[in-house]
């Protein structure tokens, strides 16, 4: 947290792999029943406190991909994401869903959630990938909203790091879905924030914004605006009722 690459004062971080974890600087503890209902936690950081939540994340692709995978036909996940940049429509599923938590065999429980909220099925392997791309875009916008209704403000901007983004088509559709822009940066942030931290503890640097801006300039950032807003308000909504909400 400590070395996210954020600029100004209202952004959220995502830190994205094979899980995610979402948060925000705050000012001090939120230690309301709502915090505790919606499972975010508070935690210390270099200058401040945060709070977050962990959220499911690539896992999901990871299995797919160890199913699919062989050497006669090999599904890498350069080829997962261009075959899902390719689909045009796609089943959403609740990514916090339990059953998807540890399945023996991840196809199947996704189209069994599927299955089980009455939506079509999936055409093909290219639809499920960007089903499941497409809710964890739209998980994370569920949770910025949760984490805008504890804070009493919504970030404008998301700042994502780690491995997922090397994904550019999941950095582009949680853009689409969050509705902000989405800037993606520095995959080692733990290491660096360590390293930093340090930095920062002998006196080489003077803040933790000095941090931030060390790593700003330090990573190569892309930006992801937000597009096609009438159509993902329609997921938004999709989604929500997915939740029982």
């Amino acid at each position: 947290m400590a070395a996210v690459p954020g600029e100004g004062d209202n952004w959220a971080f995502l830190s994205s792999g094979t899980w995610s974890i979402l948060g925000t600087l705050t000012e001090t503890p939120i230690t309301t029943d709502r915090c505790v209902e919606m499972g975010f936690t508070n935690e210390y950081t270099i200058g401040g406190w945060y709070l977050a939540r962990n959220i499911s994340g690539l896992w999901l692709i990871q299995e797919l991909r160890r199913k699919w995978d062989s050497s006669g036909d090999p599904w890498d996940y350069e080829r997962m994401a261009a075959e899902a940049a390719e689909a045009q429509a796609a089943p959403l599923v609740d990514v916090a869903d339990e059953s998807l938590l540890a399945p023996s065999d991840m196809e199947a429980a996704l189209l069994a959630l599927i299955q089980s909220s009455g939506q079509q099925p999936p055409a093909g392997r290219a639809e499920l990938i960007r089903g499941v791309l497409e809710s964890l875009a739209l998980e994370y916008n569920y949770r910025l909203d949760a984490l805008a209704e504890l804070t009493g403000r919504r970030a404008e901007a998301v700042y994502l790091v780690g491995g997922g983004i090397k994904n550019r088509l999941l950095c582009q559709l949680t853009a689409d879905a969050c509705g902000v822009p989405v800037h993606a940066g520095a995959d080692q942030c733990t290491a660096l924030g360590n390293g930093l931290g340090q930095a920062l503890a002998v006196g080489a640097l003077s803040s933790r914004q000095e941090i931030r801006q060390v790593m700003r300039e330090s990573s190569e950032m892309a930006t992801y605006p937000p597009r096609d807003a009438e159509p993902w308000a329609d997921k938004r909504n999709r989604y929500t009722r997915l939740q029982g909400t």
